[in-house]
């Protein structure tokens, strides 16, 4: 079953290289990689991929049978060569999708299709994305290294695999989501302090963004313009729904990790809240987070329309984030529950 998968994913790789895409080249070899193991959502994605390799040589083929009949040359012979490709990554695909591939990616059969699901949709979107980008190279691979972004959307895929299966074990899930979310908010952040510090393709837009939530509106209602991170960011909460608040606030991970704080600290003395969870919030929460909303947005559409220069809006913006961190610091810590962000 693996072998006619790894000579189809050769071929593939071969004309990539042949084109000069090294980091097409790349993520067929990822794929490949893949193939060696047993895991069930494996056999999945690179089902998926070997039809794409099928319908791909077909367009190849098409397209070179087409150039050598326009000039009056030989094509017989190409067309024979291409058909032979095709017919054996489709074969490849055959076996695979067959009670052989079942039996040998086995493992994790339970979480197969979720997993799979994962992959595809984080490197489909991104792969998207990276199509349509055209005002800014999005992926940093493609920063940094031009032409790899394949092999970073490839990984990234992988990624959103293994994350999907630590989330959907029960045993693991309740350590692994606030271990995943601060890596996330780490490596922003970390990305965040080298883009200060000059690596400027580090930052996302390729200028300086100050990482307080509110400022995803509140920036573009100051400067009348700019609602990438808006779009970005509204694009993000349609998939996500509130799972973006738990999973991918850059800011939400520390709250939650103060909150964290109070029951590992009540653990260690003896004094933990057995049965009753975190304490609740007043009812004046609500409206203490509504009434910020209005005062943050209304004063940066003000700030906007009457001249007040950048350097003050974002120092206002500046101590409004760090108002947030000595809310975290002091409320959530002691309540144990993540108060910034819910109120």
């Amino acid at each position: 079953v693996t072998g006619p998968c790894l000579l189809a994913f050769a071929l593939l790789a071969a004309h990539a290289v042949r084109s000069g895409d090294w980091g097409m080249a790349a993520a067929w070899g990822v794929l490949a990689g893949l193939a060696c193991s047993r895991l069930a959502w494996v056999r999945l994605v690179v089902c998926a991929a070997l039809f794409a390799g099928g319908l791909f040589w077909v367009s190849v083929g098409v397209d070179l049978v087409r150039f050598r009949m326009a000039f009056g040359l030989d094509w017989v012979r190409l067309a024979a060569i291409m058909a032979a490709v095709t017919g054996l990554t489709m074969a490849a695909w055959w076996r695979l999708a067959g009670e052989g591939g079942q039996r040998r990616h086995h493992l994790g059969a339970d979480t197969a299709w979720p997993r799979a699901v994962a992959f595809l949709l984080a490197a489909g979107l991104l792969w998207l994305a990276r199509w349509r980008a055209s005002s800014i190279v999005l992926l940093l691979s493609d920063r940094f290294l031009p032409g790899s972004g394949p092999l970073q959307i490839a990984l990234a895929g992988v990624y959103a695999a293994w994350v999907t299966g630590l989330l959907l074990d029960p045993a693991r899930a309740r350590k692994a989501r606030p271990r995943l979310w601060a890596l996330f908010s780490a490596v922003f952040f970390g990305q965040l302090a080298l883009g200060l510090l000059g690596a400027h393709r580090l930052l996302m837009t390729g200028a300086l963004h100050l990482p307080v939530p509110a400022l995803i509106l509140a920036g573009p209602l100051y400067r009348g313009e700019g609602v990438f991170m808006l779009v970005l960011f509204g694009v993000s909460v349609l998939l996500l729904g509130p799972a973006w608040c738990s999973h991918l606030c850059y800011i939400g991970a520390w709250d939650d990790a103060c909150s964290r704080l109070r029951g590992a600290t009540a653990k260690a003395q003896g004094k933990g809240r057995r049965g009753k969870g975190p304490a609740p919030l007043p009812r004046w929460a609500v409206v203490v987070r509504w009434c910020l909303a209005v005062v943050v947005f209304a004063a940066a559409f003000i700030m906007g329309r009457t001249g007040v220069p950048v350097g003050v809006a974002a120092t206002a913006a500046g101590l409004f984030g760090l108002a947030g961190v000595a809310v975290m610091a002091g409320l959530s810590t002691r309540r144990g529950m993540m108060v910034h962000c819910t109120a």
